[in-house]
């Protein structure tokens, strides 16, 4: 068996941890902010569907879910794209929680431009 044979190849998750290793600190707290507004758009619509359809005072509720969970999505994304500084002699490395997060986030958008073109679609939306 060669030593070409013994290697063993990364998976596609160390493969993607490892780009958003190269990504500068900067560039993953904007994208942690993105995908927050992303899946924080996308919990809206669903929260104000359901609360507005069980509930007859609308009031502010729904607005305050979404805050509530754009909040907790966006501390979720700190410390999976950024981290907290615990250590700082350690640097931050991406993991599969990084991987994961940047994976909700495509799978939000998708989700995010399917439900507007839906509405536009339907006449929701202009």
């Amino acid at each position: 068996m060669s030593r070409a044979d013994r290697m063993v190849s990364p998976s596609r998750i160390e493969v993607w941890a490892m780009r958003l290793d190269r990504l500068p600190r900067t560039a993953r707290i904007v994208l942690s902010f993105v995908i927050t507004l992303v899946l924080t758009a996308v919990v809206s619509v669903f929260v104000d569907r359901v609360l507005l359809n069980d509930m007859s005072d609308s009031g502010t509720t729904p607005a305050l879910v979404a805050v509530a969970v754009g909040v907790a999505f966006y501390i979720l994304g700190w410390w999976a794209l950024v981290g907290f500084d615990g250590n700082p002699t350690v640097p931050w490395r991406a993991n599969a929680a990084a991987v994961l997060y940047v994976s909700l986030g495509v799978a939000g958008l998708f989700i995010l431009v399917m439900l507007i073109l839906i509405g536009l679609a339907q006449g929701y939306i202009l």
